[in-house]
């Protein structure tokens, strides 16, 4: 659909549902951002626009947007009055209602302009074999399967090694860069996917082995197959993890004091790496819903918010009452940017919202900028912060 062709009412409504429901495709998501960028173009002020200057009719209609999300996103959204996909469904509701309206993008055009070369990042991820050979894996394809042979999730063959056998336990490391992300089903069939920044190493099979021990650096998100002859172990920097068949994600990142697990679905059995489990810091168990957090060597368990925890491996940035300090970071990770915080810059700042992990960091960037406390200047991979001058 080329840019100015109308999507009818139905359509629209349709492609709006789907998105919200986390289920629409790539080309349902460029037909919708093609439908809004339309609306840059000079069209003629409808009947209700009499009598009014263009920029007039334009602040008004905005003001109306701003009243809907207010009615209908207040619950979701704290400080982000508007957001590109709010816009569209707002508008879509106005476009029912009133016909067409103009969208001011003089800001999203600039920060877009600035940030023209920062995209989301990908399914970017390499594989270094027992030998020290690293495969680069195809960024086509969104994980790899360990079995008698090396192949990706739809079934070809790996270029390198495409063999691996059952005569001995060679180790392997599945590393995603800045800006990366990869999953893998391990030789027992569990899952695991791998966030930014993030190393995996792992057995190519547990064959003959009395536990299944993987290590992680980063962040990642298991599915344990269950075995209750073989328990699965996960080590990490500070902790020992330990399950029979369960779902959760670990947050360990090597430049953050704090460590996050938080259990979905089974049990988890955790203690600090290298303590005895008689040690001072006893064994946690977690139950589901629950999550542990380790700062300074010491635990704490609280209940967790399992949507925001996982909103990276379901494509999103979720955001509830986080700070712009956390936020930053993790945007830092994902478009594989250096972020720096200048003078005054309101890093302990919490914020809500909701957005794709897949725009690009311009739309982000331009949600902040409306809360009206921060603002942002992008010079090629760099993005400073700075505090809005009141």
């Amino acid at each position: 659909m080329e840019k100015g062709t109308n999507l009818s009412q139905d359509q629209l409504l349709v492609l709006i549902d789907r998105f919200q429901q986390g289920i629409a495709t790539t080309a349902e998501l460029e037909m919708i951002n093609r439908w809004y960028d339309s609306f840059e173009s000079d069209l003629p002020l409808p009947e209700s626009g009499k009598g009014e200057s263009k920029e007039e009719w334009r602040l008004r209609m905005l003001s109306e947007i701003e009243r809907r999300i207010s009615e209908t996103e207040r619950a979701d959204v704290k400080k982000w009055p508007l957001w590109s996909w709010a816009r569209i469904a707002v508008a879509a509701i106005l476009v029912v209602s009133m016909g067409v309206f103009f969208l001011s993008k003089d800001k999203e055009a600039e920060l877009a302009t600035l940030a023209a070369e920062i995209v989301p990042g990908a399914n970017v991820a390499t594989l270094t074999l027992e030998d020290g050979n690293v495969l680069t894996l195809s960024p086509q394809q969104e994980g790899i399967v360990m079995g008698d042979s090396l192949r990706y999730a739809d079934g070809s063959l790996l270029k390198g090694e495409p063999s691996i056998g059952q005569s001995n336990h060679r180790i392997y490391q599945l590393a995603t860069p800045l800006g990366g992300q990869y999953q893998i089903r391990l030789s027992d069939g569990t899952k695991v996917w791998l966030n930014a920044a993030s190393t995996l190493k792992y057995p190519s099979h547990f064959t003959d082995l009395k536990e299944r021990v993987v290590e992680l650096s980063g962040e990642a998100y298991f599915e344990v197959a269950r075995n209750v002859r073989q328990p699965f172990k996960v080590k990490t920097s500070q902790q020992l993890i330990e399950v029979l068949g369960t779902s959760f994600n670990i947050h360990n990142y090597q430049d953050e004091a704090e460590v996050k697990t938080t259990l979905m679905e089974g049990s988890l059995a955790i203690r600090p790496q290298n303590e005895p489990s008689t040690g001072s810091l006893a064994t946690v168990k977690l139950k589901p819903g629950e999550q542990i957090r380790i700062l300074n060597g010491q635990p704490s368990v609280h209940q967790a918010d399992i949507e925001a925890e996982i909103d990276w491996k379901n494509g999103q940035f979720i955001f509830k009452n986080e700070s712009l300090g956390s936020i930053m970071k993790r945007v830092s990770r994902w478009y594989n940017v250096e972020v720096r915080f200048q003078k005054g810059a309101p890093v302990n700042e919490y914020f809500k919202g909701r957005v794709s992990r897949f725009e690009k960091v311009h739309t982000l960037l331009e949600m902040l900028e409306e809360t009206g406390d921060v603002h942002f200047k992008v010079t090629g991979r760099t993005i400073d912060v700075y505090p809005v001058k009141k």
